[in-house]
């Protein structure tokens, strides 16, 4: 029942819909990149007749370059998961379920866009208002966003050294902090990219960003006050309590407890000196605000304050406080917080890149942005078949929405493209867009 991947489409077909939409398909932002590759940036539409009941049927637009994925593993056309539904009985019960959509790239990969999309709302850091619904920031902002040659320095904040070395056996670079001794390591030819890029190696770009991220927090740990005899490296969890160890109620001081023990630490996020304006960079002043907030608020970094369950910060794979063990002594992980010159715009990591991490997936490659909009009828087609013929109610791809993609264009911004006009483009990473996950196929 399932795709080999290696499905033709009709020629003639093709050169109808490109003699009447323009090669390929009257854009221009991307014309020159994808005109002359081996699958055209607009699928050709059939109506796939469908059995419904027995003496039921249903058109629906299809191509095969489009099929839908299931939790088995396999891809299927229309015509073949409705083979599969008869066969059953027509019924879906018990038939793979649908987790996500298969597209064929210009350079004739696959690539599967989930449906298990982040679909909820998120409060500012400060606790002031609800964020936009649905929608998350994407990575860190105006600090780095790739790394492309050897380098050392010293950061204030700790007054520890950091580098950037190279590993040529393995072809990447390693990023290593005194701080907590900890080395991370993203592979080499990860720069920033333009609008024809990022098409194969979006899985790199968003293990990059989250192994940048995560060497960012790394580099501003702070020394808890609390002894371990736990080997270099080794985490532990961190809990936000009161002085006593119990539930902060709101208005009162929390304080970051590690194995039982309480450090004299205030829940504050650890001070950075690596924002590109030195004027928002994250100071004792704007730190001790945005603690004085959350403590009036109810809410902590953690998402364990009294009113966190209604004013969460973190989206599902997102951290809160960490301790780690550095030459006997627990220190102190706190996200890492940019653009915290305003709180409206301030958020902690890498949200949309540990959203789809967590889930075993990657940001997608930008160009699926433009074949989810030239291909917006077979798309929808798939919806159909779900809901009137097999009855199925699925969470679907919102048609209109903004998207973010993997690449990074610069230290500030990242790739998008609004669904509703199709348009490719770049925004300051700490916009707050939908985020789907995608991977790819063999």
């Amino acid at each position: 029942m399932f795709i080999d991947f290696l499905g033709g489409s009709d020629s003639g077909a093709l050169e109808a819909l490109n003699a009447k939409l323009g090669k390929p398909g009257g854009y221009a932002s991307v014309d020159a990149a994808l005109a002359d590759q081996e699958v055209n940036l607009v699928y050709p539409v059939a109506a796939v007749t469908v059995r419904k009941s027995a003496s039921a049927t249903e058109n629906i637009a299809a191509n095969d370059n489009l099929q839908i994925f299931c939790d088995d593993g396999k891809a299927y056309t229309v015509a073949q998961r409705n083979v599969a539904f008869v066969e059953n009985g027509y019924s879906a019960a018990g038939l793979p379920a649908p987790v996500g959509v298969v597209f064929t790239l210009a350079s004739g990969k696959k690539v599967v866009l989930y449906l298990d999309f982040f679909n909820d709302t998120l409060y500012r850091i400060d606790g002031s208002a609800a964020d936009t619904a649905a929608s998350l920031a994407h990575s860190p902002y105006n600090t780095i966003g790739a790394v492309t040659a050897a380098a050392s320095g010293t950061d204030s904040s700790t007054n520890k050294d950091w580098s950037i070395t190279s590993d040529d056996t393995t072809d990447e670079w390693i990023l290593y902090t005194e701080n907590t001794k900890q080395s991370f390591r993203v592979p080499k030819g990860i720069n920033y990219v333009n609008v024809y890029g990022d098409t194969d190696d979006y899985a790199e770009r968003t293990e990059s960003l989250y192994q940048i991220t995560e060497w960012l927090r790394h580099r501003m740990a702070v020394d808890s006050g609390l002894t371990t005899e736990a080997a270099d490296g080794t985490i532990a969890e961190v809990e936000i309590l009161d002085a006593n160890g119990d539930q902060a109620a709101a208005g009162t001081d929390m304080y970051f407890w590690v194995g039982g023990e309480k450090s004299d630490l205030k829940a504050m996020y650890n001070k950075n000196n690596l924002h590109a304006t030195a004027a928002i960079q994250l100071t004792d002043t704007i730190r001790t605000n945005i603690y004085n907030a959350q403590v009036t608020a109810g809410m902590n970094m953690n998402d364990t304050g009294v009113n966190s369950s209604t004013k969460k910060l973190l989206a599902p794979g997102c951290k809160g406080a960490e301790a780690i063990a550095v030459d006997g002594k627990w220190m102190i992980i706190t996200p890492y917080l940019t653009q915290v010159g305003n709180l409206t715009q301030c958020f902690g990591d890498a949200p949309a890149v540990y959203y789809v991490r967590s889930k075993g997936k990657a940001l997608p490659p930008t160009e699926l942005g433009d074949r989810m909009y030239f291909n917006k009828t077979p798309l929808s087609g798939w919806s159909t078949y779900f809901s009137t013929v097999e009855g199925l109610s699925l969470t679907w791809f919102n048609l209109t929405a903004t998207y973010w993609y993997a690449g990074r264009n610069s230290a500030a911004n990242a790739w998008y493209v609004t669904q509703s006009y199709g348009t490719r483009n770049v925004s300051s990473t700490v916009g707050r867009y939908r985020v789907a996950g995608a991977s790819g196929l063999l």
